[in-house]
């Protein structure tokens, strides 16, 4: 099975997953439907970085460089985001305890 294909399968897999995990009854079938839900994610989404490394869609030389960059991007993308909540939290309700 492709990269794709099984992407799309996994994917396909989790809708019926979804009301589970949405609407439990109790503790028990609310774990049930996270894992069954994480699980799909995973095997949806897990394919991604051996896709774009093996394939011919990286060149050669970046190849090893490429998933070391993106993960730094990420955290630069993100770096950002405890400051920005709390900021937004003191300005729009100035009764909340983060504030000076």
């Amino acid at each position: 099975m492709a990269a794709n294909e099984s992407s799309l399968f996994f994917a396909a897999l989790a809708l019926p997953c979804i009301p589970l995990r949405a609407f439990a009854s109790g503790s028990i079938w609310l774990g049930v439907g996270a894992f069954l839900v994480q699980f799909m994610v995973q095997g949806a989404w897990g394919v991604i970085p051996a896709y774009l490394n093996v394939l011919v869609l990286v060149r050669e030389g970046t190849r090893a460089v490429l998933p070391g960059f993106v993960y730094q991007l990420g955290n630069v993308i993100a770096a950002g985001n405890a400051t920005r909540n709390v900021t937004r939290t003191v300005l729009t309700d100035p009764s909340s305890k983060l504030g000076p």
